[in-house]
């Protein structure tokens, strides 16, 4: 039976061995090579499929931020409600938990509106920019995003240390039963971790869309060449 089972098995195996290593088996080079107008046809067609599912990243990407600003605006009106309700409070320590709520709810509330209002029209644009003025798209927006990255880069450092202060000032005041420096730290604990995972989101977002950029610039480099 095993002698009868190798048999078959060497009997399938046969020919796709022979199509390995048998050049003629192969086809040639002229049956495979395509004239210059269907090259050509080919380029263009790779260009587009490019270009479209560069667009496409492009469209999540914006979507995706204008879905930020929204949770930016429902976290910055939250904070806001929040902290005036502490801040009329009879507490010392809900008083002190007010002031790094209401601070930042500003920011958070100015953030939603930038993003509100930059995403607008920018897509319409870029779109048209795109197809019309690829190497000019590309050079612009790459740039955009560098400096974005560069900014959240520098800001989650800056939460991450915020955070550390809320956490020390709420321990200093626990210990040194100082109730308006202990809430005061609560409040900054809690909005720092917010701004912080938003600002990770944002940039785990942005490097995916400047990584789509730079490999459009590399596929267009000789286009764009100055």
């Amino acid at each position: 039976m095993l002698a009868v089972f190798a048999a078959l098995l060497f009997a399938q195996a046969a020919p796709l061995q022979s199509t390995l290593v048998n050049p003629s088996a192969l086809p040639s080079a002229p049956a495979i090579a395509l004239d210059p107008a269907a090259r050509q046809d080919v380029s263009v067609n790779t260009r587009a499929l490019g270009d479209a599912l560069l667009e496409a990243q492009m469209r999540a990407y914006f979507a995706s931020e204008k879905k930020a600003a929204w949770w930016w605006a429902g976290t910055g009106v939250t904070a806001l409600l929040v902290g005036g309700a502490l801040g009329g409070a009879n507490t010392d320590a809900s008083q002190g938990a007010s002031y790094p709520l209401l601070d930042i709810s500003v920011v958070q509330l100015a953030g939603a509106i930038y993003l509100f209002w930059t995403n607008g029209d920018r897509v319409v644009a870029l779109s048209d920019q795109l197809a019309n003025h690829r190497c000019q798209f590309l050079a612009e927006e790459s740039a955009r995003m560098r400096r974005l990255d560069l900014r959240l880069a520098i800001a989650q450092p800056i939460e991450a240390l915020a955070l550390v202060a809320g956490a020390g000032m709420a321990g200093w005041g626990a210990t040194q039963d100082h109730k308006f420096l202990e809430g005061a730290g609560f409040g900054l604990i809690a909005q720092s971790v917010i701004t912080l995972v938003f600002d990770q989101f944002a940039s785990a977002r942005s490097q995916t869309y400047s990584r789509a950029l730079q490999a459009a610039s590399r596929a267009h480099a000789s286009e764009c060449a100055p």
